[in-house]
């Protein structure tokens, strides 16, 4: 058999056999941003992939976790969203790290990190990556790193990289209304001739193509220890707790967090909060507090009217009438520490995601 036709035959087989399994050649992938968006993590995912390339979204397990897009596959979210907890969170500098070893094939810096409103998203729309990455691991597959902070690119075109090396930080460059790396898979089908190559964008949990159904299981590109890290959960409590001001929607994206211990004082509010994700019409965030005592200070059910990517519930612990009787008999606040549990009730797969945290009462002035 001649080198012309061996070689032709080896062409043939090897494009049957990534036909038999499209992740033939995958890199096996490590979590890209240097925090951990598993509970009790500094970091979130905030979009999933959308499998949904119409109006509708489903996520990488057909949940509601992510959101419609304009691009050339019709509304689908490409990637995978990961981000700071908020804007504060933001201010400590998150690194973003390859996923796999391969070499970077550009890179792009020089844009204002911004908070892009409605308006502002068309004149940015062909630089709707901001600044990044794109690496190539070889065999057809590439990442893409979008949204880093501005002069923060550490790597250049060409440059080899390894896996966990930083390419820059976080940012919120680009098509970008809130600090967060956009993480995106492809695998290239074609040549490199720009007339017939194609960039297909492949979901790290499930190893499904975004242009195939969310049913669709082969298995996850990330390592265990990344799955580990990055979990997928259909409901997600971003973050929860007590807080001494009233929480609303800009506080919760700027910098409110929750406290650790309290000094009660005549006349100050005690709020308990919850800030979620994954929530929708119908399902329902449930606050629960009792003081050290095991007794019921607060206990309401907030159901969910509004569509919305994330929903916050508040109520004012001091203004519960449980806490106004025991204060009155006792003369004092109710004894600490306070127990907060938040319930989030999914009312179409009737699933409950749980949270609980403790507030330690500091003795009165």
């Amino acid at each position: 058999m001649g080198s012309a036709l061996i070689a032709a035959f080896a062409g043939w087989a090897d494009s049957v056999a990534q036909q038999a399994d499209p992740l033939a050649g995958a890199p096996v992938l490590e979590r890209p941003i240097d925090c951990l968006a598993s509970p009790g993590g500094r970091c979130w995912i905030q979009t999933f992939m959308d499998h949904d390339l119409e109006d509708g979204v489903s996520d990488s397990y057909c949940g509601s976790r992510t959101d419609n897009r304009s691009n050339r596959f019709g509304q689908a979210h490409q990637g995978l969203d990961i981000g700071p907890l908020d804007w504060a969170a933001w201010d400590t500098d998150i690194r973003v790290l390859a996923a796999a070893a391969g070499t970077v094939r550009g890179t792009r810096d020089g844009l204002a990190d911004a908070q892009v409103t409605k308006d502002g998203r068309d004149a940015l729309e062909p630089q709707a990556c901001g600044n990044g990455v794109r690496i190539d691991h070889g065999g057809g597959w590439q990442t893409m790193y979008c949204h880093l902070k501005q002069g923060s690119v550490s790597v250049s075109q060409g440059q080899r990289v390894e896996a966990g090396q930083p390419l820059g930080l976080v940012g919120s460059s680009g098509l970008s209304s809130f600090p967060h790396l956009h993480f995106q898979v492809m695998r290239q089908e074609g040549t490199d001739d720009p007339a017939t190559r194609r960039l297909i964008p492949y979901d790290p949990y499930t190893g499904a193509a975004l242009t195939e159904p969310c049913v669709v299981r082969r298995r996850p590109l990330w390592s265990a220890a990344a799955l580990r890290d990055l979990p997928y959960t259909h409901l997600h409590i971003i973050k929860f707790g007590f807080a001494g001001q009233a929480p609303n929607f800009q506080n919760l994206l700027k910098d409110l967090r929750p406290m650790d211990s309290f000094t009660p004082k005549e006349g100050q509010p005690l709020y308990a909060f919850a800030y979620t994700a994954g929530t929708a019409p119908g399902d329902t965030i449930k606050l629960h507090v009792e003081d050290g005592r095991g007794r019921t200070l607060l206990s309401g059910t907030l159901p969910l009217k509004k569509r919305a990517g994330r929903h916050w519930a508040a109520a004012d612990v001091t203004q519960g009438r449980s806490f106004k009787r025991l204060k009155t008999a006792e003369g004092a606040w109710p004894d600490g520490p306070y127990r907060l549990v938040v319930s989030v009730v999914d009312s179409s797969r009737d699933g409950v995601e749980e949270a609980s945290t403790l507030l330690e009462l500091n003795p009165a002035p």
